[in-house]
């Protein structure tokens, strides 16, 4: 899914799990996407910036692209988002913040799920990178119905909570 959503994803879990909004909680929502998509992300901005024409335009195209620009950002991508990635992180966050680990942990796996079936091509996910079983998604840039249904359950989930 898109950064946002997963940002906004990251916000709901601190406020329902700790009380109020935390930045490391957001911060676990993105770091797949932090760590694992930034070369990818750098290159496609410069390759918008040395474009001739239509950058707003080439930048969509980019976006909705389900393959890499180099093999290496491909490595970067699916060392970060699998489950030993997720197993990792969950153990530095036990050391490192034991009392909110468990909502740590949280976000990063739903990161993980939400991506698992919206991603697709160089990015689909590969729960046991570096093993070859990989989950067929489908691009959430490409496919719209995706992103309403995923949108649409964070709304309502928002909204329940918010409610209670």
């Amino acid at each position: 899914m898109d950064l946002i959503f997963h940002v906004i994803l990251g916000l709901f879990l601190s406020k329902i799990f700790i009380g109020h909004y935390s930045l490391l909680v957001v911060i676990f929502s993105i770091l797949p996407d932090i760590i694992g998509a930034l070369p990818y992300e750098i290159n496609k901005f410069y390759l918008t910036l040395k474009y001739k024409g239509n950058k707003i335009k080439k930048y969509i195209s980019y976006t909705k692209r389900t393959k890499v620009f180099h093999n290496y950002q491909k490595i970067i991508y699916k060392s970060t988002h699998n489950l030993f990635a997720l197993l990792l992180f969950l153990f530095v966050a036990k050391i490192f913040f034991p009392d909110i680990y468990i909502v740590l942990f949280l976000a990063y796996f739903l990161h993980l799920f939400f991506d698992s079936y919206t991603h697709e091509g160089d990015f689909a996910m590969q729960p046991f990178y570096p093993f070859k079983l990989t989950v067929k998604g489908r691009s959430w840039a490409l496919n719209k119905k995706i992103v309403l249904l995923n949108w649409s359950l964070l709304i309502i989930g928002i909204v329940y909570f918010s409610l209670k």
